[in-house]
């Protein structure tokens, strides 16, 4: 483009210089040439004159490209030598980091343990602490962030305290190199940060993400995390509840883990009998390199007639964990399941969202029919017989719950009835392939 705009330019100037040339050329041809060699010096002055003008015109502009360009130059200059007094620095304090993290030492158990592995002794202590939080599972939302707050603070403090000598300038010292990486106002600072994490293993990441959380670095040490996605690649290895911890105060934070350990899935959800196996099977027709799986064939279920569930929370921790068998990253999938469930006591119990955000889909689908026909297809299906009440009262909260989950987890859901099945069918395609 640049070229073009030159070639351009140059064109102009030419066309410009001899233009007035031409007009002088043209009135002369009109009224006569030249009787007298007098006439000659008014046309050299006429040329002096307007193509001198111009020519000075165009010099300053040239001059003032030049500049331009110096300024440029040396801004460059100036911002490469900046780089380059930043990164002596940056890896000096990487280094020196390093440094402290290996000199780390203490005593677990009845054991003395130093640099890593002392780290990853203090994480399983502190994930034990906090295990105490897993008794209100239910409560660990963000409309109960004071308190969850305060009660991460107060047995963060009793983990410690026993261990400040230790953390306290490690902590620090991590705090002081993510604040002047912000302080550069480098326009890839981030890629600084990123290099700094990089060198932290997963237990640091945690020790971190909880410190950020306490009293000891909610104010300076959190704000620069979630500004960098600092805790970006954390691994939760199933531990629902840092996640939980995550998503409520590290809000500018994306997992990497999360939104990537399982691919590319879309679940499907309904009610037994629905029709979910047939929708998948239409997806299968269109799109052949995907991957089709059923939860009820991960759960391996020995009766899939059986339609009620002892203990929904169990059933899922084993989806979770056999679901891991199943899934391919660099695979794109269509997993179709239930978002609630049938009791053993009749009652219908809505699957948790955090094993939505284990699972991680990138767009749910819902599917809609009418309670009188899947009344029927279970019955002659499966010899299960079901009331019309509780049909639709499972089908709408399955509707309720996939939305909540959509929401919680930002994704797309589309609900899919007879109606518009084809459309959904086509959109679902469209989604598909370009992924």
């Amino acid at each position: 483009m640049k070229a073009i705009f030159k070639s351009i330019l140059l064109l102009f100037v030419v066309l410009l210089a001899i233009s007035p040339i031409i007009v002088y050329c043209i009135t002369l041809h009109r009224s006569g040439f030249a009787e007298s060699s007098s006439d000659f010096g008014v046309f050299g002055d006429y040329i002096g004159g307007t193509i001198g003008t111009i020519v000075g015109a165009i010099s300053i502009y040239l001059v003032y490209i030049t500049y331009i360009s110096q300024v440029k130059f040396a801004r460059k200059q100036d911002e490469a030598m900046k780089r380059q007094q930043f990164e002596t620095t940056f890896f000096s304090l990487l280094e020196q980091q390093q440094i402290i993290r290996s000199q780390l030492k203490g005593i677990i158990g009845d054991e003395t343990y130093e640099g890593i592995l002392y780290l990853q002794g203090l994480k399983s202590q502190l994930e034990d602490a906090l295990s105490e939080l897993n008794y209100i599972q239910d409560e660990v939302t963000e409309d109960n962030k004071v308190m969850l707050k305060n009660r991460v603070n107060g047995l963060y403090i009793d983990f410690f305290l026993p261990n400040v000598s230790n953390l306290g300038h490690y902590f620090r010292h991590l705090y002081h190199i993510l604040k002047y990486i912000d302080d550069s106002q480098l326009s890839d600072s981030k890629k600084y940060a990123d290099l700094l994490q990089s060198q932290l293993s997963n237990d640091e990441l945690y020790l971190l993400a909880v410190n950020g959380i306490s009293n000891y670095g909610r104010r300076k040490m959190l704000p620069l995390m979630d500004k960098y996605g600092f805790l970006e690649n954390y691994n939760a290895n199933g531990d629902m509840l840092i996640v939980k911890l995550l998503s409520i105060f590290y809000k500018q934070t994306k997992s990497k883990y999360l939104m990537s350990k399982n691919g590319h899935i879309v679940f499907v959800g309904g009610v037994h009998g629905v029709g979910k196996s047939t929708f998948v099977n239409s997806i299968r027709e269109k799109c052949p390199n995907m991957e089709c799986l059923s939860c009820s064939t991960i759960l391996k279920w020995e009766n899939p007639a059986n339609k009620e569930v002892k203990d929904v929370s169990e059933t899922q921790n084993t989806l979770l964990s056999n679901l891991s068998y199943f899934i391919d990253q660099d695979k794109s999938y269509i997993l179709d399941g239930h978002f609630c469930l049938l009791t053993e006591q009749g009652g219908i119990e809505s699957v948790p969202i955090d094993v939505f955000e284990a699972i991680s889909p990138s767009m749910i689908v819902v599917l809609e029919e009418k309670p009188t026909i899947i009344c029927q297809r279970l019955a002659e299906r499966d010899s299960c017989h079901y009331s019309l009440e509780l049909i639709t009262k499972i089908q709408e909260q399955e509707l309720n719950s996939a939305i909540k989950v959509a929401e919680s987890l930002g994704i797309p859901c589309v609900v899919c009835d007879r109606v518009n099945k084809s459309s959904v069918i086509q959109n679902v395609e469209n989604y598909l392939n370009e992924l």
